[in-house]
């Protein structure tokens, strides 16, 4: 009977066209499916029994596949990179933590092909990767989302916050704010997004352990041919607690 379920798993998992891996606790590939190999223009069995470095081999960006994947099972959440394979695909990877009860804990990794998405758009992705190369906290979010959505947030962002990508991604950028909601640089900054204006404005943040610090915020739209806003970019730097704006955006001036 499990023989049989592991089978009609195996076969759901082929019928689609989202590529599928499995990587185990000792960095071996166990599975893949048929879309996955398609994908990368090769055979199940290329993976199966490798070492994960064989699927970081088969894309440009390999440093940034192997951060999906390290540390690799101490994550417990999900993150993503896109990168363009060696056969011209600009593939979305995306990584979760499972543990099976017989198998132990495995890291899945998923993989969409976004081509068609960036194919005329090859600017966005090189601007993620300029984005990433950065000292400056990168954030952009989709105002055309119920609420603001986090789409994309690069490497310094991460630093400088303690939370990784797959965490902030589908967040509201509040999220930084804990329950530290009543600030008036975040009544000024929904004033801006309802306007779909630029704006400037200084927060009290939270970094992942807990720790406060004043986030320089500076946002601006984006808008398309049509004059629609599509996205809006956050800059963000750390400030400086002793300086004077800190008096003046607490109040103690």
């Amino acid at each position: 009977m499990e023989d049989s379920s592991n089978n009609l798993f195996a076969a759901l998992l082929d019928s689609t066209e989202v590529g599928f891996c499995a990587v185990d606790e000792d960095h071996l590939v166990q599975y893949v499916n048929r879309a996955w190999a398609e994908m990368l223009h090769a055979k199940p069995s290329d993976f199966i029994g490798h070492h994960y470095n064989i699927i970081c081999a088969a894309f440009h960006e390999a440093p940034d596949i192997e951060e999906v994947f390290e540390p690799t099972f101490r994550m417990v959440t999900s993150d993503f990179v896109i990168a363009k394979s060696l056969s011209g695909r600009y593939c979305l990877l995306n990584s979760t933590p499972l543990r099976l009860y017989e198998v132990g804990q495995l890291r899945v990794i998923s993989l969409t092909d976004v081509s068609g998405v960036l194919k005329n758009n090859e600017h966005v992705f090189l601007a993620q990767k300029q984005f990433d190369a950065l000292n400056t906290s990168v954030i952009i979010t989709n105002p055309r989302h119920p609420d603001h959505a986090i789409t994309y947030v690069n490497r310094h962002f991460e630093r400088m916050t303690g939370y990784r990508s797959g965490e902030a991604i589908g967040m509201n950028c509040r999220f930084l704010q804990g329950e530290d909601r009543d600030q008036p640089g975040r009544y000024k900054l929904r004033d801006a997004l309802a306007e779909q204006k630029a704006a400037y404005v200084v927060l009290r943040n939270y970094r992942r352990d807990g720790t406060m610090f004043l986030n320089e915020l500076s946002i601006s739209p984006v808008f398309d041919p049509h004059g629609e806003v599509v996205q809006f970019i956050g800059i963000q730097r750390e400030h400086d607690v002793e300086s004077p704006v800190s008096e003046l955006w607490t109040g103690n001036a």
